[in-house]
């Protein structure tokens, strides 16, 4: 009896085995097949590049090091512009999102070159499930970054955006444990604010405003921000962020933040130009309750209308 229960199952082990082995096949054959899928003009070096870029990280820690110049590239007025632009792109694509990597060049200087996602290649008329499942799942098309890894130029740094506003995300924070370069994220408001290594750069250095001024503004900070969660309104100072965007009036919009009128009248103006330049892609107005089932939406532009309410009180309502 124990012979043949023995070579009952010995056919059902070989099938076991066989289906082992088949799987073990299917995931070598994906394997080497993938670099062509991911870099079809370069397929073997996506090897080189994907060994240069995770391979380190899992070695040792990354260390955020010395960035010789990074920080201050990444809030020039030229890269505003640029942010500006591709925010805006990024709000009204309804299928990935704008990626980017900084690059540094044999010569030292830092270039800024967009990397295109898998998204893009897709069709464009796609059901309305599809898309929305899609909608900030940005995959990046790794064959642009490896041409750049061909032809020399050093990748520092990677970067997205959020169209809608927010620092980085807990998984944001966590990407920078898998790559040894440098994590920017860009958010979305009436002032870019870029954030490197997980901290906002501040646009200037002590600033000063009077304790007065500061808590009729410190309310602000949510809205500036486009922070979706609560912000503590309590601190007696500003925070690094608030901070950030009081140095961007000075040093970028020469604002005497000592007068509290010209403040709000450039904030206001600053409102002003976010809502003409975004006016087509919210087509059933500036009103927040008009986009309830629109949560991304709704709060941006409820932390919006709060920054122009209390810009236009200011402004408009001066004490005698």
């Amino acid at each position: 009896m124990e012979v043949r229960h023995e070579a009952q199952e010995a056919p059902r082990r070989c099938q076991f085995r066989f289906k082992r082995y088949r799987i073990l096949l299917t995931v070598l054959i994906a394997a080497l097949l993938l670099p062509a899928v991911l870099s079809p003009t370069h397929p073997i070096a996506v090897y080189g590049y994907l060994f240069d870029t995770y391979v380190p990280p899992l070695m040792a820690p990354v260390a955020a090091g010395v960035d010789d110049g990074l920080t201050d590239f990444l809030i020039t007025p030229d890269q505003l512009d640029r942010y500006r632009d591709e925010l805006f792109a990024d709000f009204n694509d309804e299928r990935g999102g704008k990626l980017f990597v900084i690059v540094r060049e044999s010569g030292g200087d830092f270039r800024h070159e967009p990397i295109r996602t898998w998204n893009s290649f897709l069709p464009e008329e796609l059901p309305t499930a599809i898309s929305r499942w899609l909608d900030r799942k940005e995959l990046p098309y790794l064959g642009d970054s490896v041409d750049l890894w061909m032809n020399g130029d050093e990748i520092v740094a990677v970067g997205h955006y959020h169209p809608y506003g927010g620092g980085p995300s807990p998984g944001d924070q966590r990407a920078q444990s898998f790559s040894k370069f440098a994590e920017v994220v860009v958010s979305n408001g009436i002032v870019p604010m870029v954030y490197l290594h997980g901290e906002i750069i501040p646009y200037g250095n002590n600033v000063k405003i009077s304790n007065s001024h500061y808590r009729t503004m410190r309310t602000l900070e949510r809205g500036l921000l486009m922070e979706i969660k609560e912000i503590a309104v309590s601190p007696a100072t500003p925070s690094i962020r608030f901070a950030a965007f009081l140095a961007y009036l000075r040093d970028y919009r020469h604002v005497d933040l000592t007068d509290k009128h010209r403040v709000a009248s450039e904030v206001y103006a600053m409102c002003a130009t976010f809502k003409r330049t975004y006016a087509e892609a919210f087509t059933k107005g500036f009103r927040p309750f008009a986009y309830r089932e629109e949560p991304d939406k709704h709060s941006m532009l409820s932390n919006l209308s709060n920054v122009e309410l209390w810009a236009a009180g200011v402004k408009y309502f001066r004490n005698p």
